[in-house]
């Protein structure tokens, strides 16, 4: 985010509003225990966000922000803003009634991502995740009184 925070907290903001715009269009509302139908690419993305924690979390501990910032970075822009999103697009435009599971899956990753990358975030970026948190996900509360999301070894898949 050192070199290009305009780059990235620009994808953040158009990632939210493309999860928001789909999301509605489904009428899915996004709660931790409503995973839907998750496929092969949602847990590769989850995994590859569990290892990003990992690394974000040994740099937090360290107080190394512009390691924070590389790594949030490289996982926003090139796994899941250039890798992720384009292999789940056409899943999503596909508004066929069967495949509804399907994408209420791939909306549930999406946010579950969204919501872990705000707060990962919130040290670096303040009021721009307390104004994607609370206007994309309808949080009432404070983004400050969410826990920083911590490392999950059992959701790293074998590829991340």
């Amino acid at each position: 985010m050192m070199e290009r925070p305009f780059q990235v907290l620009n994808t953040l903001y158009n990632l939210h509003v493309y999860y928001k715009v789909n999301s509605e269009y489904d009428r899915f509302i996004w709660e931790e225990k409503e995973k839907g139908e998750l496929g092969e690419k949602e847990l590769w993305i989850l995994g590859l966000l569990q290892k990003a924690k990992k690394e974000y979390a040994e740099a937090y501990e360290k107080k190394k922000l512009n390691e924070m910032a590389r790594i949030m970075e490289r996982f926003i822009i090139e796994d899941f803003s250039q890798k992720y999103v384009p292999m789940i697009r056409n899943e999503l435009w596909n508004d066929n009634p069967e495949t509804e599971m399907r994408r209420f899956g791939i909306y549930w990753a999406l946010g579950k991502v969204l919501r872990e990358l705000d707060i990962l975030l919130h040290p670096l970026a303040p009021y721009t995740t307390d104004y994607l948190f609370e206007n994309i996900f309808g949080n009432k509360e404070s983004i400050l009184k969410e826990k920083l999301p911590t490392f999950d070894k059992n959701t790293l898949t074998m590829d991340s």
